[in-house]
This record gives structure tokens, sequence and C-alpha cells, in this order.
């Protein structure tokens, strides 16, 4: 059974914390394919989630403080568990 896997419950952990696929297959060491099979075939322990705004205002304001203090995107990226353009875009709109 898949579910005694260490990388199925970190993957399912991570879900629920609202990670996207990307990186929660990246942090789990998987293919993206395998936990897109996961998603679909265990929807008991990967329920549909609302959608959502990627980044609520309080961690946009800290994307700007930290890009602010000289981190790059990619680290404040890796940070929120998003793309490097979405960092970017935040930064942009702040500075208009």
């Amino acid at each position: 059974m898949v579910t005694n896997k260490p990388s199925y419950i970190k993957a399912k952990e991570l879900w629920t914390s609202g990670m996207s696929m990307k990186r929660i297959a990246y942090e789990c060491d998987i293919n993206i394919n395998t936990l897109t099979y996961w998603t679909y075939v265990h929807r008991e322990d990967f329920p549909a989630r609302k959608k959502q705004t990627v980044l609520n205002s309080e961690q946009r304001n800290e994307v700007i403080n930290l890009h602010n203090s000289g981190m790059h995107y990619q680290e404040i990226a890796d940070k929120f568990g998003v793309h490097r353009n979405t960092i970017g875009k935040i930064v942009r709109l702040n500075n208009d």
C-alpha cells in the first residue's frame, strides 16, 4: 500500500499545508506524475483545495521586506514555495 511510504506521508502533509504540486514533488523527491496520480486515486488524503491567492497580503509585505533587505527572487520564492516570477510580479507591482 502506498500510504506507508515516507514520501507519500510527507506529500500528504505538504498538500494539507497548501504547498504547490511542483514544490511537493521536489521536496519529496518524486516525479510530479506520481504526485498527480496520488492526488487522483487517494482523494481522501489529498482533498480538493479551494482556489486561493498565491500569497496573502501579510506574505506579500514580507516578500517586499525580504527583497528590500537584499534577498534574491529565487531565495524568496523557495521560502514561500512559489515560482520566482511570482515574487518578481509582487515586487514590480509594489514599485509602481
